[in-house]
């Protein structure tokens, strides 16, 4: 496990710069996961993308 650990802290860093994109698509890969057919498009309210951008994306989980 110490390894793990040493490996997470040399790779893993706070990341800077333009994150929205990632992490929508990042929900929209998780959602398609949960669907038996394909995602066509998504569609992101205004509130979402405010707590997106303000990284308050704990009030959006279930």
């Amino acid at each position: 496990m110490n390894i793990l650990k040493k490996i997470l802290k040399h790779e893993v860093f706070p990341a800077l710069g333009c994150t929205e994109p990632i992490a929508i698509s990042y929900a929209a890969r998780t959602a398609s996961s949960y669907t038996f057919t394909e995602l066509k498009s998504i569609k992101i309210t205004n509130e979402v993308m405010r707590k997106i951008m303000t990284n308050k994306t704990e009030s959006l989980c279930l």
